[in-house]
């Protein structure tokens, strides 16, 4: 509600410049897009936060690695999460976002249940390319929500970063609470992790293919009205 509240258009014509304030949905974008693209960015941070908080105490507590052994698999991924980031912005600028998006995240959710279903040494070999499926799918994620706010897109970034870091937090208490013994246990809470990436997959698919263009192309000239 509160972000149709914030979409309000000017009644009357010829008001533009007192409305400039008001913020403006892309016309690209349905109901079912809109409420797609939250689903999915809340997904996504939900999975992403959750896995990073939790691995260290999975390969400690279950797979009997050491502390240091399972803060270096942590760091592995968090290292490549970073390449993954920078690659998943220039192919999301040349394939599109959706394509970005719903590759890295189907390569995401089988690479996450290969990582807690081998739970030894060979996850370092699996770790690093779920840190740069998980880091590709972010860039794109970010340009769709400034394409949502086209003519605002630092309340489109806003609005992306925030629901990341609220709703990742929200996650984690919830993975928390599934990983207790007296619910689904570390394990099975971790292996349901995996199973997000494949559903934010999914949802990928209902937001439009294409953001919205600029109004004005750079040094493209602005008709003046007679």
């Amino acid at each position: 509600p509160l972000l149709y509240f914030l979409t309000g258009r000017a009644v009357k014509q010829g008001t533009n410049k007192e409305a400039n304030w008001r913020i403006e949905l892309n016309p690209l974008f349905t109901t079912i897009a809109v409420v797609a693209l939250i689903v999915v960015m809340s997904l996504r941070a939900w999975g992403s936060e959750s896995f990073s908080s939790f691995v260290p105490q999975f390969f400690v507590d279950i797979a009997g690695f050491s502390k240091a052994e399972a803060s270096l698999l942590s760091s592995l991924m968090l290292f490549t999460l970073a390449f993954g980031s920078i690659t998943g912005g220039i192919l999301a600028d040349r394939i599109g976002a959706v394509r970005v998006m719903a590759t890295s995240m189907l390569l995401a959710a089988p690479l996450m249940a290969a990582v807690f279903l081998l739970g030894d040494a060979r996850a370092f070999w699996v770790a690093p390319f779920l840190g740069f499926c998980n880091g590709a799918a972010w860039p794109p994620m970010l340009v769709m929500a400034q394409s949502l706010f086209h003519k605002n897109r630092g309340v489109g970034s806003g609005v992306a970063l925030g629901f990341v870091f609220a709703m990742g937090g929200l996650g984690v208490n919830l993975t928390g609470w599934l990983a207790e013994p007296t619910q689904l246990g570390l394990y099975n809470a971790m292996m349901l992790l995996s199973v997000v990436p494949l559903i934010t997959a999914m949802l990928v698919f209902l937001l439009p293919a294409r953001g919205a263009k600029p109004a004005v192309m750079p040094g493209q000239a602005v008709p003046v009205k007679g």
